[in-house]
């Protein structure tokens, strides 16, 4: 899904391509640094990376502008599909098997954790009120576990292993819908194969719960993409995402996507209920009253004032200004941890260079609005009360990656009307025919356009009759009259033929 440029794009482009830089920077200033070379030379080494990354990018999308006329796009989709099921099915598993050997070296010294022992069954115990919802819907889910299974770590680390596993695969699919399929598989890449996300799925936190619950609504925000002008849909889908804002503000970041969707160009709808101002109107009303909803939930479960309950809400996420909260564990302390970042800003490179490969439209904005929100959630520390704010900031990373490097190779379009929601079935083949139509008729580059509108013009032949000129001709049958008589006759041109 791509937008039009504007200026808040080149806005969001300034701001990406600096922290870019800033932290490719930094990487390189470390790695001299840890090899025992001078700082300074982190500057050369900085150069010459994102001037090969700029390079790989102008090649590539000359390749891809050289193939723009291949013949075979169908043949290609059809092995595309096969090659990415095959891929997820190996990321899949090989992360799977990671995340099984640190399972196995993890030793009972994580007892110690506090969700543990908030979580354990003891005796006169229970789950204590916790503000943030997230945190207290992990923990009672842990203390289920804990009544059947018994007061056991591995318990505890089994689900982090389990809610890692599908959060990120229900991610994928939402970004593959939203983003496109190579950033999907990207995205999934390194969330599958990170040493960073392999060792967090060790720690013990209510993070990948609500990472979970924050998927699965954004996969219903990529829903209304093929049902843009459904009143129902888009209040269903507000009230979820009331819910999972309730959870933890970092689902606040859903309006993003949720706004940025239903802003689109589209068809001029005949109906209100249809049109974009009610639509936002009723995301507006349904995110509000999912929210509302929830607050009132919780206070009929723990017996306190509706006020009180919103008013705590609020006090947990009261913003205090703090650099240090931006700190980042994500290197480690093994090698393959500085290759992880190395190749993820090799892709967030790629993506301050293909920016400029489409010329109308980008895919990158929603994302970078997303990175800079939950940076500035992080600054002014309203995340403090969640523990994998910094695992978010990185798998939004993963995404840019994705797009920087899949904008190298999507075929420049006109931009996007998005159709009217079609109210039966034969209007609505029609309209997927035409869209199909329209797909093939468009051109994939601008040179291309400019071949074709150079190109002669072929008229094709008349099939209809023509009038033909009159030739004298010589009857042959086998009688014939006196003299050889000829039944062509001359007549005067003064002859008016009256009787």
């Amino acid at each position: 899904m791509s937008w039009k440029k504007n200026i808040f794009s080149y806005i969001l482009w300034i701001v990406y391509s600096g922290a870019t830089c800033v932290g490719i920077l930094g990487l390189s200033a470390y790695a001299c640094s840890a090899a025992g070379y001078p700082v300074e030379y982190g500057f050369g080494v900085a150069g010459a990376y994102l001037l090969l990354t700029g390079l790989l990018v102008l090649f590539g999308r000359r390749l891809v502008l050289k193939n723009a006329h291949s013949d075979t796009v169908s043949d290609k989709k059809q092995y595309g599909k096969v090659l990415e099921s095959l891929g997820i099915v190996i990321l899949l598993a090989a992360g799977l098997w990671l995340r099984i050997g640190q399972l196995m070296s993890i030793s009972e010294a994580a007892a110690g954790n506090a969700y543990l022992e908030a979580a354990y069954v003891t005796a006169g115990s229970s789950v204590p009120q916790v503000v943030h919802g997230a945190t207290y819907l992990y923990l009672w889910l842990l203390h289920v576990l804990f009544l059947v299974f018994g007061n056991h770590v591995a318990v505890a680390l089994i689900l982090q292993i389990v809610l890692q596993l599908l959060g990120v695969f229900v991610w994928y699919f939402a970004v593959r819908r939203l983003a496109g399929v190579l950033s999907g598989m990207v995205s999934f890449a390194f969330l599958m194969l990170s040493p960073y996300m392999v060792g967090i799925c060790a720690e013990v936190s209510p993070a990948f719960l609500l990472f979970l619950f924050y998927s699965i609504v954004l996969g219903c925000v990529a829903g209304c993409l093929k049902a843009p002008r459904n009143p129902v849909w888009v209040v269903l889908t507000g009230l979820v995402a009331g819910i999972v804002i309730y959870l933890d503000i970092f689902g606040a970041t859903l309006l993003l996507f949720f706004i940025s969707i239903l802003i689109r160009k589209r068809e001029k709808s005949k109906v209100f209920w249809r049109s974009k101002g009610a639509v936002i109107l009723c995301a507006a009303l349904g995110t509000v009253a999912g929210f509302f909803l929830t607050i009132g939930v919780d206070a009929l479960a723990s017996g306190k004032f509706f006020g009180n309950v919103l008013w705590a809400w609020y006090r947990l996420y009261q913003p205090a200004f703090s650099m240090a909260a931006v700190e980042s564990t994500v290197l480690g302390n093994s090698i393959w941890g500085f290759v992880d970042v190395f190749l993820l800003l090799g892709g967030m490179a790629a993506g301050c260079f293909s920016f400029w490969c489409n010329k109308k439209n980008t895919r990158q904005g929603v994302w970078i609005a997303l990175a800079v929100t939950l940076t500035g959630l992080l600054v002014w520390q309203m995340e403090k009360a969640n523990a994998g704010s910094e695992a978010y900031l990185y798998i939004v990373f993963t995404v840019l990656a994705g797009v920087g490097i899949e904008a190298v190779f999507v075929k420049e379009k006109a931009a996007e009307v998005l159709p009217e929601v079609q109210t039966t079935a034969a209007e609505a083949t029609a309209v997927t025919e035409a869209e199909v139509v329209a797909e093939a008729a468009e051109p994939v580059s601008e040179t291309a356009s400019e071949l074709k509108m150079q190109s002669k013009i072929q008229f094709l032949e008349n099939p209809l009759p023509v009038p033909k000129k009159h030739m004298p001709k010589t009857l042959d049958y086998r009688l014939q009259g006196e003299d050889d008589d000829q039944f062509d006759l001359d007549v005067s041109e003064e002859d008016d033929f009256d009787i």
